[in-house]
């Protein structure tokens, strides 16, 4: 498999997590998916994708 590298800054890198975490709540069959290209973009605490998670916690709060 092909393998890619995407230069983003700061503010880019949060709008994607943000994003990916809407799309994991939304549709639940694509998180695990969706939490392993986040676990590539994100700090880790504890094991987990710490922004993505609380991004989901966040929109779960909304619903």
């Amino acid at each position: 498999m092909a393998e890619f590298t995407l230069r983003i800054d700061e503010e880019q890198r949060q709008l994607l997590l943000m994003a990916l975490a809407h799309l994991a709540v939304e549709r639940p069959g694509w998180d695990c998916a969706l939490t392993e290209i986040a676990a590539r973009i994100d700090n880790h605490v504890d094991g987990k994708a710490e922004l993505y998670e609380k991004f989901k916690q966040l929109h779960l709060g909304d619903a």
